[in-house]
């Protein structure tokens, strides 16, 4: 494991933890788009418990699993609810 930097060809930067050139362990992505998750890795997916955070101001904490919301978490929407 070692702490480095993707650029992916999108525009998208992962700064965190890797293992075999992938996001794994904790770390922080932000999307061209303006979306960003900071939390846990596992095989370059969103796995564990992290936050996402979308450019349109909505937001999620939680857990993960190969990449998709699973298990216990709270999103809370842009106009606060």
């Amino acid at each position: 494991v070692v702490v480095g930097r993707i650029t992916y060809a999108d525009g998208g930067v992962y700064n965190g933890t890797l293992r075999n050139g992938q996001p794994n362990g904790l770390g922080t992505c932000t999307w061209a788009d303006g979306n960003l998750y900071d939390g846990e890795w596992r095989n370059g997916a969103m796995h564990g418990f992290g936050t996402f955070l979308w450019a349109a101001g909505q937001r999620y904490d939680g857990e993960w699993r190969d990449g998709r919301r699973a298990g216990v978490g709270v999103k809370v929407y842009d106009d606060g609810s």
